[in-house]
């Protein structure tokens, strides 16, 4: 519902436009009077009325006057003018201000009326628009959000042609504001700084320290954009060309007033991690890569620093370290027994080698844990029916799970929990793969037990050797094919022979015996009575 103010010096006049407003047909409220433009300046600014009738001639600040001084405040509010003057520098100057309209007295019931429907419905569409507009450009806003975001993502994790395009293509194509200069990567890591402290609210702190250290950005960097993975920020921000000293300067600024954030805060760790200087987009996947590298070193130097990657570690690590294929084989000889406790213990000897042999760059040991976890997963996933996207079988949650750990320790314990799992996993898939012959096996048995069959018939029937079916045969069953045979046809002999309407010989012909005397003679030797003795005790 839309508000009206009726400003004018004369009580009269006021009243009179009060009672000839159709306020319930309109839909309009009243909102008072004000009697000189200064109050009327006042009540405008205080109460924000969506219309003002107002008269020209009025003591303090004239008509004209109050509507200027309303202009220059922004505020959207239509007027419409009253007078009794037919004067044209008025309407001029009354057009000049964006006046909706200009009555003049004595005023008519049906023109002010009209004239207030027209302003209303005008104001009711222009309201519409700008909400369409204004829904619009959120949405537009969004999508760009989205489309820089996918493009930092696909940089991220080195896909497609992220990194191959030139900085005018990104920026038209990603709304991107990259400029001359240098491009940096920084990881944030967020994490509780005390022991058992709680996750509950880690997202919303996330966000928190997000929001802040963006409009810190903004204040001396071109352009940057950030994702979130897990306990992570990685940005990747273009800026002027800053000295390392000028740079640690200011994100120590940004931690400090981080930490002025909250109580909350204040107990979590942060630590960042801060990539060497590149200028091309060509380079910016690698000074990524150089700041994951670098992040991991609070592993075992601590949290609540700033580590400085260095040049070094960009020249050399172009791609990720694999073991050697000396080393691969007997990964695979390992898994091949299902023995999580030596593929455990040969994966910590073989971290222990590369440690000494990376020196300062141990950070890099990342890459061979999780080419063992690869290795690992590829060779049990080989078993079909594992299904890849559980648990460690996914890299994305070994990372995430990886990054969460607070120091080597802790990562050395991930590596064994996600050993044991992918083994058990691969260990139950094999153990049931393997019974699955067996129990085709006992099936046919079942349906087929009357029939002549054979050790050979059978394997022919699950695609096994005789002598390989017949050794899973007995470890499945624990027993061996004939006497199994022998249970399952004895079974059903007895329930046969619960019946009057077979005699002994046609029980024996019913469950695969052609001889009766040898069905007599073998049940008598598993049941301890004859069957003619069987069907009297059970008749």
């Amino acid at each position: 519902m839309q508000s009206v103010l009726i400003t004018d010096d004369e009580m009269s006049v006021c009243n009179l436009i009060n009672h000839l407003i159709s306020w319930e047909e309109l839909g309009l409220t009243g909102m008072g009077y004000a009697h000189d433009g200064i109050q009327a300046y006042q009540i405008i600014m205080e109460k924000k009325p969506d219309i003002v009738i107002t008269d020209i001639r009025m003591p303090g600040l004239d008509g004209l006057k109050l509507i200027e001084k309303i202009r220059k405040e922004n505020q959207a509010v239509s007027f419409i003018i009253v007078s009794g003057y037919r004067e044209f520098e008025f309407a001029k100057q009354a057009l000049r201000f964006g006046v909706e309209d200009y009555l003049v007295k004595p005023i008519k019931e049906d023109e002010l009326n009209a004239i207030l429907r027209h302003v209303q419905e005008k104001r009711e569409s222009e309201y519409k628009k700008e909400k369409n507009e204004s829904a619009q450009q959120v949405e537009i806003i969004s999508l760009q959000k989205n489309l820089r975001k996918t493009w930092l993502s696909h940089l991220i994790k080195g896909d497609g042609t992220a990194n191959q395009e030139t900085i005018e293509e990104i920026n038209q194509k990603y709304c991107f504001r990259f400029c001359g200069g240098d491009f940096h990567a920084l990881v944030i890591q967020i994490e509780n700084d005390r022991q058992g402290g709680r996750e509950e609210n880690r997202e919303y702190y996330i966000e928190q320290v997000q929001r802040f250290f963006n409009q810190e950005l903004n204040t001396f960097v071109f352009d940057y954009e950030s994702v979130i993975q897990g306990n992570q920020m990685i940005y990747l921000i273009n800026g002027k060309r800053y000295s390392k000293e000028v740079l640690e300067v200011r994100l120590r600024e940004i931690i400090t007033g981080i930490r002025l954030l909250s109580e909350a805060i204040r107990n979590m760790a942060l630590t960042i991690a801060v990539s060497e200087e590149c200028d091309t987009i060509e380079d910016c996947r690698m000074i990524i890569r150089q700041a994951q590298y670098a992040i991991y070193m609070r592993w075992w130097n601590g949290k609540n620093q700033i580590y400085w990657a260095e040049k070094s570690s960009l020249e050399l690590k172009r791609d990720s370290l694999r073991i050697r294929s000396e080393e691969r084989e007997k990964l695979l000889q390992l898994i091949a027994l299902f023995d999580a406790h030596k593929i455990s213990r040969w994966s910590l000897e073989v971290l222990e080698n590369y440690q000494r042999e990376l020196g300062k760059d141990y950070v890099f040991l990342v890459d061979i844990v999780l080419d063992i976890m690869r290795i690992i997963r590829d060779k049990i996933l080989e078993w079909k029916g594992i299904h890849e996207n559980n648990g460690f079988f996914q890299e994305d949650y070994f990372i995430r799970q990886m990054n969460d750990c607070k120091n080597w320790s802790e990562v050395l314990q991930l590596l064994g929990n996600a050993i044991d799992f992918a083994v058990q996993a691969g260990d139950e898939r094999k153990q049931m793969l393997t019974a699955l012959p067996v129990r085709i096996a006992l099936q046919y048995l079942e349906e087929n037990y009357s029939n002549r069959i054979t050790l050979e018939e059978l394997a022919d029937l699950v695609h096994l050797s005789p002598v390989y079916l017949s050794s899973l045969f007995k470890k499945e069953a624990g027993m061996n094919f004939s006497d199994y045979l022998i249970h399952v046809r004895m079974d059903r002999a007895k329930k046969l022979l619960k019946e009057v309407k077979w005699n002994v010989s046609e029980v024996a012909h019913l469950v695969g015996y052609t001889d009766s005397r040898h069905f007599s003679k073998t049940f008598s030797k598993m049941v301890g009575i004859s069957p003619k003795e069987y069907r009297k005790l059970h008749s």
